[in-house]
Order: structure tokens, then C-alpha cells, then sequence
């Protein structure tokens, strides 16, 4: 945790140094993604799986190119107005999947996190 917060300051310290001279700085902070590796050291990577989706919004693992997308767009000049920030790509962690006093959950979703905002209001849950 601590080397995690201390890539966020530093990300902080880079935005409030660098934005004067129209750089921006930005952290990607990737979650479980699926490398080909891991079936040599988990030892039973499906059951990982599974436990990981216990935990998770987004029911499917993450992939390498779901790193590179983020980081491909923060260094567009689409995002030239996002800076100092932590982009998370991580299938979106949430206790509340597991925890007994979560919500419930939208008619025809395993669980709320299957909506998204759009321009006209939050899209219809998807099914998982």
C-alpha cells in the first residue's frame, strides 16, 4: 500500500510541477490482469478466477491491451485536461459484492455495477 501511495504523490507532485508548462502527469494503476505466467505459479488458477469475480463489477478477467488502451488515450491530446489523477483498470474491485448489507440488486443484473452514465442518464443494467 505504501508504494501505491507514494507513486499517487508523486503523480500529485508531477501534475502541480509539470501542468504550468502544459505537461501532464498521470498514473495507471492496473488490477488483476491475466498473463500467461500465472498458470505456471497459481496453482489453481481457475479457482483464482472465480474468487476474483466474487470481488469484481466487470465479470471477466482484465488483458494486458485493457492497460495499453488507458494508457494510449492519456497520452492523446483528447486527455489533455487530466492530470495528478490514478486511472484504475481493474474490472472495478467492490466490497459490496460480497458484503450482507449490500443493496439489492437491479432486476435482470447479478449487481449494480453493470450500468454506465451516458450523455442522456445511466444506461439500463446488463446482464452479467
Amino acid at each position: 500500500m505504501s508504494a501505491k501511495a507514494g507513486l499517487e504523490g508523486l503523480t500529485h507532485a508531477l501534475a502541480r510541477e509539470l501542468g504550468s508548462v502544459g505537461i501532464t502527469a498521470n498514473c495507471v494503476a492496473p488490477g488483476s490482469i491475466r498473463v500467461p505466467a500465472e498458470d505456471t505459479v497459481v496453482d489453481d488458477p481457475e479457482a483464482m478466477t472465480a474468487r476474483q469475480f466474487a470481488h469484481q463489477c466487470v465479470q471477466r478477467r482484465g488483458r494486458p491491451e485493457d492497460v495499453a488502451a488507458a494508457v494510449a488515450f492519456l497520452a492523446t491530446d483528447d486527455a489533455g485536461f487530466i492530470t495528478g489523477q490514478t486511472l484504475r483498470v481493474d474490472g472495478r474491485p467492490d466490497p459490496w459484492l460480497t458484503s450482507s448489507s449490500a443493496p439489492s440488486a437491479p432486476a435482470g443484473s447479478a449487481h449494480t455495477c453493470h450500468r454506465a452514465w451516458t450523455p442522456s442518464g445511466w444506461s439500463p443494467p446488463r446482464p452479467a
